[in-house]
């Protein structure tokens, strides 16, 4: 289960990306431009794309500082490689800043947005077109979709792999995917890269996030010793009143809750569910992986 609070803040912060956009130009798939390569880097890494053709180069707005224009014709390069096509006009800008005042290098050009952050990774895209509907029946299936966010990964430079999510989006009718960021091996279910593709299968958005981390802990408490703290977790069927409990213990990089901006903290996420013939409750604590101390809980149902 994903963190609610942490995703639910992901989604604010990147509202165009993933609730304010609908169908997208309608270039198919195939007739797009030569993709780009991808390099052997970790799944959810964020791409950096630098190269700047000649011919992109020679649309930039003469008007721009040099710095500008050459953000411009790289903002453009990412969108080329994605299929789209993007004319300046009065309202191209360049900024220091983007989504959510993230610090970076802002491009608006054309109905698209594109963003890096101060280490030249590319951590957000997006198309805005209009609202529309999709004609029912036209919305494309799981598995071409899979398909069409593979292709998209390639060309914005990223290795091929399944989505730890792919869910339908209510908004744009199409469909979000996202893929979880892992450090040493360990989820960080907050964290990773969110795309957005329309009914039709049209790019619609990019977003990349990785946030802080505190240091891990120097040792990391074994899982029994992280479930005996935790006295419910007793994983028993058959008590009075037909009473059932079950627990489960993993690692995960969590977001303390109550504070905002704090960095991940390595975490035992315990996850218990308790029923009996009169009800049932759920709900789950993160412990921290060192000490096993409580970190945040949440009731879950």
């Amino acid at each position: 289960m994903r963190h609610p609070c942490r995703h639910a803040a992901i989604a604010v912060g990147a509202a165009l990306v993933l609730g304010g956009c609908s169908v997208a130009q309608g270039t198919p798939v195939p007739s797009l431009p030569a993709i780009l390569p991808a390099p052997s880097a970790p799944v959810t890494s964020a791409p950096a794309v630098t190269s700047t053709p000649a011919d992109v180069l020679a649309t930039a707005e003469p008007s721009h500082p040099p710095a500008e224009v050459a953000a411009i014709a790289r903002a453009v390069g990412v969108v080329v490689a994605l299929g789209g096509s993007a004319d300046q006009d009065a309202s191209t800008m360049v900024s220091d800043s983007g989504l959510a005042g993230e610090p970076g290098e802002f491009v608006s050009v054309g109905g698209w947005r594109v963003q890096w952050d101060m280490q030249g990774r590319l951590i957000f895209v997006a198309f805005l077109p209009p609202f529309a509907t999709p004609p029912p029946g036209t919305v494309i299936s799981e598995a071409v979709a899979q398909t069409r966010l593979a292709d998209y990964r390639t060309r914005l430079g990223l290795v091929v792999a399944p989505p730890n999510s792919l869910v339908p989006d209510p908004t744009t009718q199409g469909w979000r995917a996202q893929w979880d960021r892992l450090i040493g091996g360990v989820p960080v279910s907050s964290d990773g890269t969110l795309m957005a593709i329309g009914p039709d299968g049209a790019f619609l958005s990019y977003r990349y996030v990785e946030s802080e981390t505190a240091p891990a802990p120097a040792k990391t408490l074994s899982k029994s010793k992280a479930l005996s703290l935790f006295p419910r977790c007793r994983n028993s069927t058959g008590g009075p009143n037909g009473l059932i409990e079950t627990c489960t213990a993993t690692l995960e990089w969590h977001a303390p809750q109550m504070t905002t901006g704090a960095p991940l903290q390595l975490c035992w996420r315990i996850d218990y569910v308790r029923r009996d013939n009169d009800g049932s409750s759920a709900g789950v604590m993160w412990l921290d992986a060192g000490t096993g101390q409580q970190v945040d809980a949440a009731a879950t149902m």
